[in-house]
């Protein structure tokens, strides 16, 4: 034989070595895995088996990506327009690409539907292309579902005849227009008595305290605007302290002419605060209009806040809605 023969006869003994070998290799592994053990010293992980003939790969290619415009991969990928809208909230129109119903307010998306983390709205758009019209849409669709929408500062106006339509309270403010009485204390009085009829005394006291913190901070805050400068620490006990006695004493619903009224009379609460002594002549020159600016700067208050009693009120007692719109 030649060495060539030779040579080849040697290679193919071995092929056949290597090829008997792992036959019985297999094997033996199919016998092991049908007695309950394994052939991989490790346990099956997202690669495979680890050790000898478990097929683990220490890494894994991935896949191809082609990138392709929506015409293209259309076939590939059918969803190019994504799911609709959820039928939650108020019907808006239809949908300008599929036609379906399009539903939409912040009230229901935030409570019902869930699809925002808190119950606003922005509205942005150029000017004649519906954003008022859209905005009257959602108030009048939230309120057949028991909101109560309040348009606050319309100067247009645009939702005067909405709320009128609806059956609202329009209440007009502005100099010769109407009045705006910062001491009505609103619902607070009733709110608290039904509370202390339920058996809520402690719940009744908080709402009338609010109350009463609300009208205060509205003389404070009236006369830093007027003055320039915030009340001092006297001048707002003196406030705070009339307030109070309007609240124990006054039938109805008082008015700054009668807080003025109280502060010249001086009862005795409107005394200890201010340190008179005893004497009501050191009271007189503590709320002198000469020397006291509380005094001074209540008068025009009076004039751009008339004094008579026709002041429009809430009308909660009111049957069905009760919105309100302020031009």
């Amino acid at each position: 034989m030649t060495p060539d023969q030779i040579a080849l006869a040697a290679l193919g003994g071995l092929v056949v070595v290597v090829a008997v070998g792992s036959l019985l290799f297999v094997r033996l592994g199919r016998k092991s895995t049908d007695a309950g053990s394994s052939t991989s010293a490790g346990a099956l992980s997202s690669r495979g088996y680890s050790g000898p003939g478990g097929g683990m790969s220490n890494f894994i290619q991935p896949p191809a990506e082609w990138r392709g415009t929506t015409l293209q991969v259309c076939g590939l990928w059918p969803y190019a327009i994504g799911a609709g809208t959820p039928m939650v909230g108020v019907p808006l129109g239809r949908h300008i690409h599929t036609g379906a119903t399009l539903c939409c307010d912040p009230i229901s998306w935030f409570q019902r539907a869930k699809l925002i983390s808190n119950p606003s709205l922005f509205v942005l758009g150029k000017p004649g292309l519906g954003k008022s019209t859209a905005v009257a849409r959602m108030a009048i669709g939230l309120a057949g579902y028991g909101v109560q929408p309040l348009v606050l500062g319309d100067l247009r106006p645009d939702y005067v005849e909405v709320i009128r339509a609806l059956g609202g309270q329009v209440i007009t403010l502005g100099r010769g227009r109407g009045h705006l009485n910062v001491l009505d204390p609103g619902e607070a009085k009733e709110a608290a008595q039904r509370l202390t009829e339920a058996g809520f005394p402690k719940e009744a006291g908080e709402v009338l305290e609010d109350a009463h913190g609300r009208r205060l901070a509205m003389v404070s805050s009236l006369l830093t605007i007027l003055r320039k400068s915030p009340p001092s620490d006297v001048e707002e006990s003196i406030v705070d302290q009339a307030l109070r006695y309007l609240d124990r004493n006054f039938e109805g619903v008082p008015v700054l002419g009668d807080l003025l009224r109280v502060v010249q009379e001086g009862p005795e609460e409107l005394r200890q605060v201010a340190v008179d002594r005893g004497d009501f002549a050191e009271y007189g020159v503590a709320t002198e209009v000469a020397r006291n600016p509380t005094l001074r700067v209540v008068p025009p208050l009076l004039g751009v806040w008339p004094l008579d009693r026709s002041l429009v009120r809430n009308s909660w007692e009111r049957a069905g809605v009760s919105e309100q719109v302020c031009e």
